[in-house]
This record gives C-alpha cells, sequence and structure tokens, in this order.
C-alpha cells in the first residue's frame, strides 16, 4: 500500500502509515523486514506521532483517529467528521490534529476544536517544537505559527 506519514520515537522503534489502514512497524532489527500490524479499520491514514513506543496516534479519513498503547492499536472518540491530514504534540497532554482549515488540541483530557477557523488555506501537516511553538502548513503556502 502507498504509506503517508512516518515518525520514530528512535532507530530502533519506527511507525509508518497509509492506505487502507496500513500500519506498519520497523523494531531497528536489520535482517527483519517491517512488520505490518493490526489497525482493525480499512481506511486511509495520513500521519503518525506519538511520545514514545507505547503512546502512538495515527489520524486519518472521516474524523478518524488512532491510539497505540504499546500493545493494541483503538479507536480514540472525536465529536469530528473531518478529513485529518496531519498529528503532532510537545507530550501527552499537548497534541495537534490539523484537518481541512481547523485545528484540534488535547489537553490530557479531551479533545477539542478550535474556536476559529485557523486559516482560509487546507492545512496539511503540523509540527511542535519541545518549546511549545507549533507550526502547520498547507496549500498555496498557508503557513500558520502559534508561539510557545
Amino acid at each position: 500500500e502507498d504509506l503517508n506519514g512516518v515518525w520514530g520515537s528512535s532507530p530502533s522503534d519506527v511507525f509508518a502509515v497509509g492506505y487502507n489502514g496500513t500500519i506498519i512497524h520497523y523494531d531497528g532489527n536489520v535482517s527483519k523486514i517491517w512488520e505490518e500490524m493490526d489497525s482493525g479499520v480499512n481506511i486511509e491514514l495520513e500521519d503518525v506521532w506519538g511520545t514514545g513506543p507505547d503512546n502512538v496516534y495515527a489520524c486519518g479519513g472521516y474524523g478518524l483517529l488512532l491510539h497505540y498503547d504499546g500493545s493494541t492499536w483503538e479507536r480514540v472518540q472525536l465529536d469530528a467528521y473531518q478529513w485529518f491530514d496531519g498529528i503532532g504534540g510537545t507530550s501527552e497532554d499537548d497534541i495537534y490534529l490539523v484537518a481541512g482549515s481547523y485545528v484540534f488540541h488535547y489537553d490530557g483530557t479531551s479533545w477539542s476544536r478550535l474556536t476559529q477557523m485557523a486559516t482560509e488555506h487546507t492545512l496539511y501537516d503540523i509540527t511542535c517544537g519541545a518549546d511549545g511553538a507549533t507550526f502547520a502548513c498547507g496549500n498555496e503556502g498557508g503557513i500558520i505559527c502559534k508561539a510557545p
């Protein structure tokens, strides 16, 4: 399957996601191929991000957000039906999703959509620095920033 996103906590813990719910994992063993994981879905996954090998998120179509706890992938319920294109964060209680022109945030307790449209551009990716600076980018050169 085509792959859309990759993230790793170390050279021996790398995840990639893609079409039809594809999730593959690399454990650093060069004599072994990437291992396919059971996502439990057949919806396109766009991006993957985490804080470590037992706290990984994958996002994708139709409001799909999955969480990996080190052993299984489970669906996270959000009150959203947008297509999630990107995910990033700084910690377990500071996570962002981009969907269309909106940014969603997890504060450690619940997910919420920011009240205003973040931009008139469709956003495709988001990244966060250790200092809390957050950047999202999208079509037509659209870039937004949240200062730390």
